[in-house]
């Protein structure tokens, strides 16, 4: 990404010492007992104002525990994927079409999180950190996203966005921090996520 604009998102040799390192396979989480391990991609870009990250919406969808839920690009480690890093990657691709091995990089690892309703599966989850180019764009390539966004940095920062989201799920309904995103509550594992990305941002 030589001579590609990062709109101030620290990059350089010594630039993403607010992230962890990601130096492959060794670096993935062991799966929970009985449960599986997944990876999203948390996609940085430039902006015309402010740095930007990727949120899909994912479709309305009986029997997604996840169905109509604002998110990142990512799903569950597939046997063939050598890597949480090559799940981050081929997911976003099936998603958005976005191919982020050809469009930007990869820069390190926020911390892995797993659901923590006992109604989701048993699942921990790696969240990689992929900067961008400036224009890069992203689409609906898959029918589980129903669309994609780039929420500015800053929205997400601006605690005048933060909600609280009711959510109903076996029977009783409970109360979640959210972020507000284009009138969508950000919320659950991903809020979770993307917290952490903003505390950790110099």
């Amino acid at each position: 990404m030589a001579g590609q604009s990062t709109g101030g998102i620290p990059t350089g040799p010594k630039g993403t010492h607010w992230l962890r390192p990601y130096r492959g396979a060794g670096d993935d989480p062991v799966p929970p007992e009985g449960g599986r391990t997944a990876a999203v991609a948390v996609v940085l870009r430039p902006g015309t104002h402010a740095p930007e990250v990727l949120l899909i919406e994912r479709t309305q969808a009986e029997g997604d525990p996840w169905s109509g839920q604002m998110a990142l690009p990512g799903g569950r480690r597939d046997a063939a994927d050598r890597s949480l890093l090559e799940t981050a990657v081929r997911e976003t691709r099936e998603e958005t079409g976005m191919a982020l091995d050809v469009c930007g990089r990869a820069l390190g690892r926020l911390d892995s999180v797993e659901p923590q309703s006992v109604h989701l599966p048993p699942l921990t989850v790696l969240p990689l950190v992929f900067l961008v180019w400036d224009g890069t764009v992203a689409g609906e390539a898959s029918a589980e996203v129903a669309r994609t966004l780039w929420a500015p940095l800053d929205h997400l920062r601006d605690r005048r966005n933060r909600r609280v989201h009711r959510h109903r799920s076996g029977g009783r309904t409970r109360s979640f921090p959210a972020i507000d995103v284009e009138g969508r509550p950000v919320w659950g594992l991903t809020r979770r996520i993307l917290i952490d990305l903003l505390e950790r941002l110099p």
